[in-house]
């Protein structure tokens, strides 16, 4: 009886610290892995009110400023508008950016760009970025607003 309380006692022990060291490497590797560097950021339109004139057509450029160094592989931009005001032509990416993904319908413009491919995969960007130009067409006279959708 004596041996099996002490075998119990020592599996007790031994469970106990083997839980200890599993919740302390999980909390070590939770803080290395989600330790990421966070850079603040800011997506805007420029400019994000236009008073239209029928069949005139205002350029929307889609930039961000970046607080710091920021690695990017892909953006996306959802924009909604009044599609009794203004029509959307053509979105246009700049430089170093190509055009993967263009959906417009019932007032929403989904874009997404990536990086030029000569590039790599992803680019390192800092400060304030262009990714492209929205082309909007007036239907009507006006001032209506373009918004960007955050998701």
């Amino acid at each position: 009886m004596g041996s099996r309380r002490f075998s119990s006692r020592i599996m007790f022990y031994v469970v106990s610290f083997i839980t200890l060291i599993l919740l302390l490497g999980s909390t070590a590797l939770q803080r290395i892995v989600f330790k990421a560097d966070q850079v603040a950021s800011a997506v805007f339109l420029t400019p994000a009110v236009i008073s239209l004139k029928p069949s005139s057509t205002t350029p929307v450029r889609v930039q961000a400023s970046f607080a710091g160094s920021a690695t990017v592989a892909a953006a996306e931009f959802s924009l909604t508008f009044d599609s009794s005001m203004v029509e959307v032509v053509s979105p246009k990416n700049t430089d170093g950016w190509t055009t993967a993904k263009i959906d417009t319908q019932d007032g929403n413009l989904r874009w997404v760009v990536l990086p030029v491919a000569s590039k790599g995969n992803v680019a390192e960007v800092s400060g304030e970025v262009v990714f492209g130009e929205v082309t909007v067409k007036a239907l009507k006279e006006g001032k209506t607003l373009l918004d960007l959708v955050s998701a």
